[in-house]
């Protein structure tokens, strides 16, 4: 019988995230694996890694926030933004105490707009970027907008000049692109030297669930989607891809058959009924489970 459901992967430093999906294709004898949000080599941390029909399931967590722990350190920058590139530019640090820090981390709070580092995966013109970088060509890369919702000094070591922070970002967030600006806003120049990713969304990395690349455990889909706070409602009913209401208001919901106890479908939000204060619902992906 296929497995079909989400693996929680404590990621280590050195794998790409495509790596690790490498892996579990081999582990589990299948082709259709796919993570959520991938995390550079040199980061460690959760990443979520769906497999068979569980890659079903990443598109309707994708606009989920994640935490990270970073260190960023200062009068050194990179043409990676990390510990990984070549050093590009040195500058003094000026002198910084932890008030200064906290109130420069404040200043980053909210929405904004950022700049995609060369050294990544998105695609412009059908080449990654990363590809353009590697052969010192220029492209025009698109401001994306970002939120910053929570960010907080943990430590500043200031012989090492190193700042040890926490930051609670939205959806295409980049950590490196972050400590540059920051180090930026601080007078100096700055890359991250780790890179550690704590959370998405309620889900921390230090749950109950989360396994090993060494020893992965597939966890179902039903119970995927509960992990996640996705409601998930029982209807032996076969709605052949058309619309339902419901009395529940979600972003997405799951419907299973409570006699098979298999997913039948992710349905997701489309707009309020007035008239019988109900929810309408748009059928996303469907479940082919056994």
């Amino acid at each position: 019988m296929e497995k079909n459901g989400l693996i929680f992967i404590d990621k280590q430093v050195g794998m790409t995230s495509r790596d690790v999906d490498f892996q579990i294709m081999k582990i589990f004898g299948t082709k259709k694996v796919g993570h959520l949000g991938t995390l550079d080599p040199f980061a460690s941390g959760l990443l979520v890694v769906g497999v068979n029909e569980g890659t079903k399931l990443l598109s309707a967590f994708e606009e989920r926030e994640k935490t990270y722990e970073a260190e960023l350190i200062l009068g050194k920058k990179t043409n990676t933004g990390d510990l990984t590139g070549e050093v590009v530019e040195e500058k003094d640090v000026p002198e910084i105490d932890d008030r200064l820090i906290n109130v420069t981390l404040k200043t980053f709070l909210g929405k904004s707009t950022q700049t995609p580092p060369m050294y990544s995966a998105i695609k412009v013109n059908g080449r990654p970027l990363y590809s353009y970088a590697r052969n010192n060509e220029t492209v025009d890369v698109a401001d994306r907008e970002i939120e910053i919702r929570q960010i907080a000094l943990l430590k500043y070591y200031k012989e090492e000049k190193k700042i040890h922070f926490l930051v609670t970002v939205s959806k295409g967030t980049y950590i490196r692109t972050l400590g540059e600006d920051i180090a930026e806003k601080l007078g100096t120049v700055g890359y991250l030297k780790n890179l550690r990713r704590l959370a998405v969304n309620n889900i921390a990395i230090n749950n109950s669930f989360t396994s090993t690349l060494e020893n992965p455990t597939i966890i179902p889909i039903i119970e995927s989607a509960k992990i996640f706070g996705m409601p998930v409602l029982p209807s032996e009913e076969s709605y052949h891809g058309q619309s339902i209401l419901l009395n529940t208001l979600s972003n997405f919901v799951l419907i299973y058959n409570p006699t098979t106890n298999l997913p039948t479908a992710i349905y997701h939000y489309d707009k309020k009924i007035r008239k019988n204060n109900l929810y309408m619902y748009k059928v996303q992906r469907g479940f082919i489970c056994e």
